[in-house]
């Protein structure tokens, strides 16, 4: 018998193959630092008895505000155009409750253009800026 955490680590990888073309290594532990990491949460959007799509927010607080950003989100190509990812999503927002200065970021790649409308439709705003990012040497 398969455990629960080796499901998750085939559905992850499964979903992360969909997400990027990069290889991304990820199995046990990678999936219990995830799980253990209080400033991240890892969502799993389930149908029919399977992880069809996945989703994580991590979050930090600064002088402005706390700030979520919603990272990695995927839903299995052979679910896609069935309304999972709008229900998927509605229920990670909701479930945040962001008041005051708490803020929800999410990048996506001008390339994933279903996705792009997706998320201006549910009212994710543009914003005019400049993304870097600085990988290790």
């Amino acid at each position: 018998m398969t455990e629960p955490l080796d499901e998750y680590v085939a559905a992850v990888r499964h979903l992360l193959r969909q997400l990027t073309t990069r290889c991304v290594p990820f199995g046990r532990v990678e999936l219990e630092q995830l799980l253990a990491d209080e400033s991240s949460r890892l969502y799993v959007a389930c149908l029919e008895g399977s992880i069809v799509g996945m989703a994580t927010i991590g979050t930090y607080l600064c002088p402005t505000g706390r700030k979520y950003w919603l990272e990695d989100v995927v839903v299995d190509e052979a679910y896609r155009g069935r309304g999972v990812a709008r229900a998927f999503l509605e229920t990670l927002v909701g479930d945040l409750h962001l008041s005051g200065t708490e803020k929800l970021y999410l990048t996506s790649n001008p390339a994933r253009v279903a996705a792009n409308r997706l998320y201006q439709s549910m009212d994710f705003q543009p914003k005019v800026t400049n993304v870097y990012c600085k990988a290790a040497e």
